[in-house]
């Protein structure tokens, strides 16, 4: 019978296989439970789901520019137009600051 198999480097699995099970013995890989795929981490009995990655500072910066050129910007437009008050346009900068903090 055919399963999914985890190729484990360095206690990470690197890839899913599909193979019959005497097949993935024989290199070694380990069968993977449902929903474990690519990148989870494997100590050799347990399976655990993978580090959140944490940007560095330039790219959460470069996030957050991001977020004031889509959003936080045609609102401050609006707000100068009398479409939509300074207030909101504070409170969605305050928004993507907290989303997009630097570490």
């Amino acid at each position: 019978m055919v399963s999914n198999y985890g190729v484990i480097e360095d206690g990470v699995v690197i890839n899913a296989v599909l193979a019959e099970a005497d097949y993935a013995a024989e290199q070694g890989w380990v069968l993977l439970p449902e929903g474990v795929g690519p990148t989870w981490l494997y100590d050799g009995l347990t399976f655990a789901e993978p580090l959140p990655v944490v940007p560095t500072q330039q790219e959460q910066s470069d996030l957050r520019a991001a977020a004031y050129r889509q959003e936080s910007d045609p609102l401050f437009f609006k707000a100068q137009r009398g479409e939509a008050t300074m207030e909101e346009w504070l409170a969605l900068v305050a928004e993507i600051k907290t989303r997009y903090p630097y570490p």
